[in-house]
């Protein structure tokens, strides 16, 4: 399967909303990806995405929960699909993590 780029480019806050889901981040994570997700919010091809992240970085689990009421495109679908993946699976996060150093983050 191919990453799009966009997944690549939010692959930071990817790995930010994976460690709140996760119970493995602080309050200053939290504040850093609530600001980030506010930003998306207040554009509408990100806005659904958005939405879907900060129920996940909430501790929502349930895959239709996550999308319930939200118009989510393939690119959205990719980017929270493998957000879900990484905080259940050590392998995803793996890939999260790469995908962090391509896009010229830290871990």
């Amino acid at each position: 399967m191919a990453v799009h780029p966009a997944v690549v480019g939010l692959a930071p806050l990817l790995l930010a909303v994976v460690a709140l889901a996760r119970g493995e981040a602080g309050p200053e994570v939290a504040q850093a990806v609530e600001g980030a997700l506010a930003g998306m919010r207040r554009q509408e091809e990100w806005s659904a995405l958005a939405e879907a992240l900060g129920r996940l970085a909430a501790g929502e689990r349930d895959p239709q929960a996550l999308r319930r009421g939200l118009a989510l495109d393939a690119v959205d679908e990719q980017v929270l699909a493998l957000a879900e993946r990484a905080v259940a699976d050590e392998q995803a996060l793996a890939l999260l993590v790469a995908l962090v150093r391509a896009a010229g983050g830290a871990d």
